[in-house]
């Protein structure tokens, strides 16, 4: 992986799954223009580095919901949020319906 640190390609997490390639991930924040106090939906969040990211976007007034549906990926998304003290962000596991509980 360190090999691919500085490519713009998306990289394998495993379960089928990427982290999508550093351009796209760019281009979809500054296309959803979020400001801050704004609360955001992270679909398919994976290991949480978009979402991560958005929460710096809407500050400590907004809030960054990520959801994923796979536990593997949740809880090493988790672990790393929790490791940089993100306050603004919550990471969910989903089954079959990507979307927050009601």
């Amino acid at each position: 992986m360190e090999a691919c640190a500085y490519t713009d390609h998306a990289l394998s997490i495993g379960y089928k799954a990427t982290i999508s390639q550093p351009s796209t991930v760019a281009f979809m924040l500054e296309r959803l223009r979020a400001k801050r106090g704004d609360k955001v939906l992270d679909l398919g969040a994976g290991l949480g580095w978009a979402t991560a990211l958005l929460s710096n976007n809407v500050g400590e007034h907004g809030f960054v919901y990520g959801v994923e549906r796979v536990h593997t990926l949740v809880a090493f998304g988790k672990a790393k949020l929790n490791k940089y003290q993100l306050p603004n962000v919550t990471l969910l596991q989903v089954n079959q319906v990507l979307g927050l509980p009601a």
